[in-house]
């Protein structure tokens, strides 16, 4: 079906693999809001005007956005989303918390002092394709009838085509971030070996997963399907939590509450050894405001105060995990968060959604209730050689150790 091209901020012919296509580049998505909205799959939340434009509205501190849409015969055949943001190492890590978590060795010092003056030289513009807050393949969505082979070749030469435009209007995107793909999208497989020496494949932390099993009728169907340990482990948080008040807080009232919840996010968000950015102190409110069909938030009160809030997407085939937030040292006294998982998973049973996507962080405790790891790549990528190997080295360094154990909680997996 074809569809009239709507007047694009920027327009240019882009050339790639034998195909030529009409590429128009906008600064905000209400430019081309139904027309994405109609292409994009409604399965594709984080791809959809609505929460994309919501991000606008309250976005992380100097962040901005591009929209690409790509047509053929004035078709629409592809989308494509950017970020733009400034990158700061030294600002996004927390070497005292990373210090905290290691032995104060000598050696360990002499890598702590490297990263840290390594970090202090990476001050630049960066382009995300992708999006930074959110966990999956939220870069680009073609038309099903281009081969995967050829999407990946052509996101390469738009994101390229991005940075030269970007160049033009004076914005010197040095670094490029390509997230989040379950397998090597930019490895030799999709590309030519030339065109992968241009990309560095990032060792990122796990998306972590969990089907719910279809006989699970209820809550209860699901602690019967854990082992003896892991279903004790289970009732003793849920025994902890008695004192605690379970509220879903409904966008009207986010507004009240925003400044709570947004200190508990950082409560968690700031201990993190690295960090890109930080949501918009106005982030959930805005959040419930415009997703108020899919998005579902939940406060933990104690004595009437706020202490902990988690918030989540339901997507037509899966439950999203989002931010949340709560008070660590009464996470300690009542497992706010072990709470937050079970009643993630409960509420998965009760609307019958058949997986949870629980995201990266806490690997060790999210196993544990039954979630396993899908391993996700991501890539960057540097005009530069020689930056090209000063940021492999730097991310090579920001490495995770896999310090955490997975667990097979269930009788019979």
């Amino acid at each position: 079906m074809e569809s009239i091209k709507p007047a694009g901020q920027v327009s240019h012919t882009l050339q790639s693999g034998g195909s030529e296509f009409q590429m128009e580049m906008y600064t905000s998505v209400l430019s081309v809001y139904q027309e994405w909205s109609t292409f994009v799959p409604g399965h594709k939340l984080f791809f959809q005007s609505r929460y994309l434009k919501m991000l606008e509205e309250c976005p992380p501190e100097n962040m901005r956005f591009r929209y690409v849409m790509l047509y053929q015969d004035r078709t629409l055949v592809g989308c494509l989303y950017f970020q733009i943001v400034h990158y700061n190492a030294y600002q996004s890590m927390n070497l005292d918390n990373e210090r905290a978590r290691k032995k104060n060795s000598w050696g360990q010092n002499v890598i702590d002092t490297s990263k840290e003056y390594l970090a202090r030289s990476l001050d630049l513009d960066g382009l995300i394709m992708g999006n930074l807050l959110t966990t999956g393949q939220n870069a680009f969505h073609f038309d099903p009838s281009i081969r995967l082979k050829d999407q990946i070749e052509i996101a390469d030469t738009t994101m390229n085509e991005v940075r030269e435009l970007l160049i033009q209007s004076g914005i010197h995107t040095r670094l490029a971030f390509v997230k989040d793909f379950p397998e090597d999208y930019f490895g030799e497989k999709f590309l030519s070996k030339s065109k992968c020496q241009e990309y560095y494949r990032l060792e990122a932390y796990p998306n972590m997963v969990m089907d719910i099993d279809p006989a699970w009728q209820s809550f209860d169907d699901y602690m019967d399907a854990l082992k003896s340990k892991y279903r004790v482990a289970n009732n003793k948080a849920i025994e902890k939590f008695e004192p605690v008040e379970k509220r879903l807080l409904h966008p009207d009232k986010l507004d009240a509450l925003g400044s709570r919840m947004y200190a508990l996010y950082r409560n968690i968000s700031s201990t993190a050894s690295f960090n890109l950015f930080f949501l918009n102190p106005g982030y959930f409110p805005t959040l419930g405001q415009h997703l108020e069909k899919e998005v579902s938030v939940y406060g933990y009160f104690l004595d009437g105060e706020l202490i902990g809030f988690y918030t989540v997407l339901h997507n037509e085939f899966e439950l999203d995990a989002h931010f949340l937030g709560y008070d660590p040292d009464l996470n300690r006294d009542h497992m706010l968060y072990k709470n937050m998982l079970l009643d993630m998973i409960r509420e998965a049973i009760e609307h019958k959604q058949p997986r949870i996507i629980f995201s990266r962080t806490a690997m060790g405790i999210k196993s544990s209730v039954g979630a396993v790891e899908q391993d996700m790549s991501c890539y960057i990528q540097h005009k530069n050689r020689l930056q090209n190997l000063l940021f492999a080295r730097f991310f090579d360094w920001l490495k995770p150790d896999k310090d955490w154990i997975i667990r097979q909680p269930f009788k019979d997996r």
